[in-house]
């Protein structure tokens, strides 16, 4: 029986953590394909995805999801043709966020606004 209790936790130490890393290893495959999925997203489904978000965090009505949407593919449009032409991102970065601030100005609720701001901010 000894024999028997010693074979066991012997068994138990060398699987245990092989199973454990084979479940990191998973998640982290997820996680890689996850970024790339989003990185190399066509730009529409890339501005769904965000728009989404905003959706659902700045509580959106549906005719102002429908304009964000809008704004939110132009601005992935844009940033997919700097990349393409291999431009300086700064510049443009800067000039897509001015136009998305102006035009979600018109868009949002001032409360709307000082959220987005505040969530903007944050991601920079």
């Amino acid at each position: 029986m000894k024999k028997f209790l010693a074979a066991l936790i012997v068994m138990i130490a060398v699987t245990g953590p092989a199973i454990a890393q084979k479940a990191v290893v998973q998640k982290k495959a997820t996680m890689q394909t996850t970024t790339v999925q989003t990185k190399t997203a066509p730009t529409n489904q890339r501005a769904v995805m965000y728009t989404k978000e905003l959706k659902t965090k700045l509580g959106l009505n549906e005719n102002q999801y429908t304009q964000v949407l809008r704004v939110n593919t132009e601005c992935i449009r844009r940033e997919d043709v700097m990349k393409t032409a291999g431009k300086d991102m700064t510049e443009g970065q800067k000039d897509i966020k001015a136009f998305r601030t102006k035009a979600f100005g018109t868009i949002l609720t001032p409360a709307q606004m000082t959220q987005w701001s505040a969530m903007d901010a944050k991601k920079s």
